[in-house]
């Protein structure tokens, strides 16, 4: 198999993004990076008023992890649905059990209440594995 066939990503998929299917809801993720150029740009834009305090390594772990959930929220998590009496809708399941709207207020919500959640979405984003065509075709195969 060629290099290029191995390596290289959808640059479509990576701004539109891939559904990835949890036990009872599914998110929509553009990858963080690559040719989702939206998200670096909007990473630039919030980190801007904090360059100094990134430069000088005094920028709190709360405010970085809060930026990053924000280009998150408006620039990678593209849609969020539940599966309600097995109909998916649009929405973000609520602490309570019911269902939020999908909003990016929302999505930081769940990211603050869920932590390993974010972990989980971070690292699959993050990965160009997931937005490789070839990669795709494969696992729909089986």
């Amino acid at each position: 198999m060629s290099m290029y066939k191995l390596y290289a990503t959808d640059k479509d998929l990576e701004q539109k993004g891939v559904v990835y299917e949890f036990e009872g809801f599914r998110i929509t993720l553009a990858r963080s990076g690559g040719a989702n150029t939206a998200f670096t740009k909007r990473m630039e834009a919030l980190t801007k008023p904090f360059r100094r305090a990134i430069q000088n390594e005094t920028l709190s772990d709360k405010k970085s992890r809060s930026i990053m959930q924000q280009a998150y929220a408006e620039t990678v998590v593209l849609n969020w649905e539940v599966e309600v009496d097995g109909v998916w809708q649009q929405g973000i399941e609520a602490p309570d059990g019911g269902v939020m709207p999908f909003t990016v207020q929302n999505v930081m919500k769940a990211f603050d209440l869920l932590p390993d959640l974010w972990a989980d979405i971070v690292e699959i984003s993050g990965k160009a594995t997931g937005y490789r065509a070839h990669q795709l075709e494969e696992d729909a195969k089986n």
